[in-house]
């Protein structure tokens, strides 16, 4: 892979930019050029407002799409980010907006039912998915826990699509305004960029059920007090085609036929495709009832945290269906972005190994590269696939750092390697403390990769 133009700080710095200002800029350009100079002189502002809210919902609405190429330049945790962010800030916006610009009868009905939307939806978004927020704010942590008891996760991302909605009624809303839609250049491109959206919603649903990986479990063994390895078979089809990720992927994965567990929840990818050991399946049934020849094997460790992963020993068992979305991920383009021979330091803690084992496995044995890793769990049965790590230092003569408990900053600085990249997986407040520290001792955000799992 060549090395791109802009690093990773860099891309994302762009994209918020485009998203947060250039893009809505147009919107609000061709309306002031179109609108009747009367409203132009005495409302621009307010209706501004408005039209900047409007352009930020639609883009909130198209990152929940997840767009894949978007994920491979930036990350999907950062287009959840960005996702929440434009939410809340369209709802400040439209705010004001009401507060300065009045309104009657249907228009001010629809403005007033999408604003609603958009508060609902942005309340329900900051509790019950934003997770750095609740570990920075006790209250909202403790109002997250018992929302989490009372609406289990398929209730509450049905409950989030109510954005959808407020789209539809802020469409409708400004539709009934007879200046606005006078501006007919604006109503062209505010019309062409809501089909676009909707358009890109439908296919991402659509895409859900073409796209996606049909397997069954093929094993769920514990493999650490609270962590259950879940193995899934995976037909390829008949021209030898199939399921195909990189290293430190993650993906979305549900079980159809089981009640409260058919919506898609995230979860890293333990095993490299190269480790994804065929096996023949031509006297075995597949997931559809019938036979293609050839399968892989995708596994994932899971720690039981929530409603879904606590239920799933019991609803893990062989010949399950599980159905797989195409994964999502940056370590790997991370990598093969930087030059192919710096040292690689890895930082894990917990379960937050997953994603950097077939990493560590792949270029330390098989590309040759440089690796420090360096791994804490709570406790010392948090260590998962200890043995395999101390097998894999002893064959490539990487370092390995093992420790039941937190490193310390000294500890943590040790490792720190001239010209070397630097992958962190971890809890947040992990995440926090080593990009602090490798900040402080002079390492460059763009030699830092991490994908902070908010959602």
């Amino acid at each position: 892979m060549s090395k791109p133009l802009l690093n990773d700080p860099a891309r994302r710095a762009l994209t918020w930019a485009m998203l947060l200002a250039a893009i809505p800029a147009v919107f609000v350009a061709v309306l002031a050029a179109t609108i009747s100079p009367v409203f132009r002189t005495a409302h621009m502002g307010p209706i501004a407002l408005g039209v900047i809210a409007y352009v930020w919902m639609l883009e909130a609405v198209y990152l929940a799409c997840r767009p894949h190429w978007l994920d491979r330049l930036i990350g999907l945790p950062y287009l959840y980010v960005m996702h929440g962010v434009l939410g809340t800030l369209a709802l400040l916006l439209a705010a004001l907006h009401r507060m300065a610009l009045p309104a009657y009868a249907l228009v001010r009905l629809t403005g007033g039912i999408s604003y609603t939307l958009l508060f609902l939806g942005v309340l329900l978004a900051l509790v019950l998915m934003a997770r750095p927020i609740a570990e920075l704010v006790p209250p909202v942590a403790r109002l997250r826990a018992w929302l989490a008891r009372a609406l289990n996760h398929e209730t509450s991302v049905w409950l989030h699509r109510i954005l959808l909605l407020a789209v539809v009624f802020a469409w409708v809303h400004f539709h009934l305004i007879f200046y606005i839609v006078h501006a007919r250049p604006f109503i062209v491109m505010a019309d062409a960029a809501t089909l676009f959206v909707l358009v890109s919603y439908v296919l991402d649903r659509i895409g859900r059920r073409t796209r996606v990986w049909h397997g069954v479990v093929a094993d769920c063994r514990p493999v650490a007090p609270g962590v259950a390895e879940l193995a899934v078979r995976v037909e390829r089809s008949a021209s030898g085609s199939g399921p195909d990720w990189e290293e430190g992927d993650f993906t979305f994965i549900r079980f159809p036929k089981v009640r409260g567990m058919r919506e898609y929840h995230p979860f890293s990818i333990i095993n490299a495709p190269d480790d994804a050991a065929s096996v023949d399946t031509a006297s075995t049934d597949t997931a559809d009832g019938d036979s293609d020849g050839k399968a892989v094997t995708v596994r994932f460790a899971i720690r039981a945290d929530g409603d879904f992963t606590r239920r799933l020993p019991q609803v893990a068992r062989v010949g399950e269906r599980v159905d797989l979305l195409p994964p999502f991920g940056r370590y790997r383009r991370f990598l093969d972005e930087h030059d192919g021979d710096r040292p690689i330091v890895m930082y894990a803690g917990g379960i937050g190994i997953t994603p950097l084992l077939p990493l560590a496995f792949s270029y330390g044995e098989r590309r040759r590269r440089r690796i420090i890793l360096m791994y804490s769990a709570s406790d010392a049965d948090g260590l998962l696939y200890r043995d395999e790590l101390e097998a894999w230092r002893r064959r490539t003569g990487n370092t390995l750092i093992l420790k039941a408990g937190r490193f310390s900053p000294d500890e943590l600085r040790r490792a720190v390697t001239p010209d070397a990249v630097y992958l962190i997986a971890g809890p947040a407040s992990m995440n926090r403390a080593v990009r602090r520290m490798l900040r402080g001792s002079g390492v460059r955000m763009a030699d830092i990769c991490y994908e902070p799992f908010a959602f």
